[in-house]
């Protein structure tokens, strides 16, 4: 399984960083903020392979980039299907966009909303939105996916024996009141959940400067410490 890191960050981006994104064996993108598919066009991938688009919620950093996927399909002469997954209102939010944009009718071949995958497996997170996360399998591997969530037994109870377990890390330690209210995790959440799932290799993101540097002093055999523009196989 290939996994290529687009983006690590949070929503509060600094020099050199990206929002959150992954991009799963040239064909599932996880989330899809602002700058994403710029960078997929800068590194010469064939948005006709990207089959799929897992959207975790509605904000900008996680959304952002869907219209410009959109057009940019179009403007490429990509027509082949892409289902967009997330959630209940993302077909009304994201047409919406489309419509303010004035798109041509004709940029909307091939896309679909919410329609049904087999194999993936879709679980409420615990953020101030709807939010979701994914269970699903890639070349014979498991992948779980966190998006942005408060800490979760969902996502141990999902995640469970997953061979790469995604999972947002936003706050460093000693902010547990402040990832609370807002819906994210601190380092230690995240890796607490990580080992109650019993999942192989752990990977966080949507990651701030202090907790990067949290989980950089951490050394474990089965944590990646994904970086911008990395590809990693599993």
């Amino acid at each position: 399984m290939k996994i290529l890191a687009i983006g690590t960050w949070g929503s509060g981006l600094v020099p050199k960083k990206r929002n959150t994104s992954f991009l799963i064996d040239d064909s599932t993108l996880l989330d899809c903020g602002p700058h994403t598919v710029e960078y997929l066009i800068n590194q010469g991938i064939n948005l006709e392979e990207i089959k799929r688009v897992l959207v975790t919620h509605l904000h900008l950093d996680h959304a952002g980039g869907i219209s410009e996927l959109i057009w940019q399909r179009a403007l490429h002469g990509v027509d082949t299907e892409v289902n967009i997954v997330g959630p209940s209102e993302i077909s009304k939010s994201i047409s919406g966009i489309l419509k303010y944009y004035h798109t041509p009718a004709f940029m909307m071949r091939g896309i679909t909303f919410n329609e049904n995958e087999p194999g993936l497996h879709i679980m409420p997170g615990k953020h101030t939105v709807e939010e979701y996360m994914y269970r699903f399998n890639a070349s014979g591997k498991t992948v779980f996916y966190s998006g942005d969530t408060s800490y979760n037994d969902a996502a141990v109870k999902h995640g469970r024996n997953s061979d790469l377990f995604i999972h947002e890390a936003t706050y460093q330690d000693g902010m547990e009141k402040e990832a609370e209210k807002y819906g994210h995790s601190t380092v230690s959440d995240a890796i607490l959940a990580f080992r109650a799932s019993r999942s192989r290799i752990f990977m966080p993101t949507h990651m701030s400067s202090e907790s990067l540097k949290q989980v950089l002093s951490i050394h474990s055999n089965n944590f990646i410490v994904p970086v911008e523009g990395e590809v990693y196989n599993i």
